[in-house]
C-alpha cells in the first residue's frame, strides 16, 4: 500500500504547539537541574573534607553525580503508577517542587552526606520523564504529528545538559574571598557566597524550575483521559490571565461561537 506524502504544511495542520510548548518549558529545566554540578562537583567534595587524598575526591565526586540518576531509576515505575491515579499535571507539578527543594538543600549544604541526601531525593522526588512521553503522546494524537512531538524531548534535553553546567560553572566563587564575586552582586548576596560557594547556582536553576511550574500549573492541559474533563482551577486562572493580557478564546468560547 502506498502512502501519500503529506507536505510540511500539511503535516502542522492543527499541530498542539501551545500544550508542546508548555511540556518542553517543563523538559527543558530537568536537564539544568541534573547537568549544573558536574563543572564544581569536584571542589564542591574537596571543600567538605571527606576524601583524604584527590583520588578519593573523584571517588565521592561520581557517588555525587550518579546518584540522582539512580535514584531517579528507582522511583521512575512508581511516579507512573502515581501519574495513572491521579492524572499527568499532579505528577509534574510534584515532581518539579521535589526537584526545587532539592537543589535548594544541596546548594546549601555543609557536608558530603548532606548533599548526597540533596541529590538522591532530587532522582525520588523527580519522576518526569517517563511522565512527559505518555503527555505527549497522549496531545500528539494523529499520527502525523508524533515524529515532530516525540523529537521534540531529546533536542530539549541536549539543550539543556549545555545550559546547565554552564550555569554551574559561571556562578561558583569558591576562593574565600570577595575578589571573584561581580561587583555589582549585592551586599546581602556576596555575605552568602561567601558561606554558601555553590549555593547560587541551585537558586538559578530552582528559578527555572519555578517558572517552568507556574506555566505548567497556569496552562497544562490534564491528558489523562479519566482525570482530563474535571475542572482544573489552575488551568481557569490560566484562562483568565489570556483573556486579559492577549488576544484569546477558550475552547468552550470557540464551541459556542461554531454552534451559535
Amino acid at each position: 500500500m502506498v502512502h501519500k506524502k503529506l507536505t510540511f504544511k500539511q503535516q502542522m495542520d492543527g499541530f498542539p504547539w501551545t500544550q508542546l510548548m508548555v511540556v518542553s518549558l517543563v523538559r527543558f529545566s530537568e536537564p539544568i537541574a541534573f547537568s549544573s554540578l558536574f563543572p564544581y562537583v569536584y571542589f564542591m567534595v574537596k571543600d567538605f573534607k571527606i576524601a583524604p587524598n584527590d583520588a578519593q575526591v573523584s571517588k565521592y565526586s561520581g557517588y555525587l553525580s550518579s546518584s540522582f540518576a539512580l535514584c531517579q531509576v528507582i522511583s521512575a515505575y512508581h511516579w507512573g503508577r502515581f501519574s495513572e491515579t491521579h492524572g499527568r499535571k499532579i505528577t509534574l507539578t510534584c515532581g518539579l517542587i521535589g526537584t526545587s527543594i532539592s537543589l535548594l538543600i544541596l546548594g546549601f549544604s555543609h557536608n558530603f552526606y548532606q548533599a548526597l541526601v540533596a541529590r538522591s531525593l532530587m532522582g525520588l522526588l523527580n519522576g518526569n520523564v517517563g511522565v512527559i512521553r505518555t503527555i505527549i503522546g497522549e496531545i500528539a494524537t494523529e499520527r502525523k504529528h508524533q515524529a515532530l512531538a516525540f523529537s521534540t524531548m531529546p533536542l530539549l534535553f541536549q539543550f539543556g545538559a549545555v545550559i546547565g553546567p554552564m550555569i554551574g560553572g559561571f556562578l561558583v566563587f569558591r576562593d574565600g574571598t570577595m575578589n571573584e564575586v561581580p561587583s555589582w552582586f549585592p551586599r546581602y548576596a556576596k555575605k552568602i557566597i561567601k558561606s554558601y560557594p555553590y549555593a547560587l547556582p541551585n537558586v538559578v536553576v530552582c528559578v527555572f524550575l519555578m517558572f517552568g511550574l507556574i506555566n505548567a500549573i497556569l496552562f497544562l492541559e490534564e491528558t489523562h483521559p479519566i482525570f482530563k474533563n474535571k475542572r482544573d482551577y489552575g488551568l481557569d486562572l490560566g484562562d483568565s490571565i489570556k483573556k486579559k493580557h492577549i488576544w484569546y478564546k477558550t475552547q468552550k468560547e470557540t464551541m459556542a461561537e461554531i454552534y451559535s
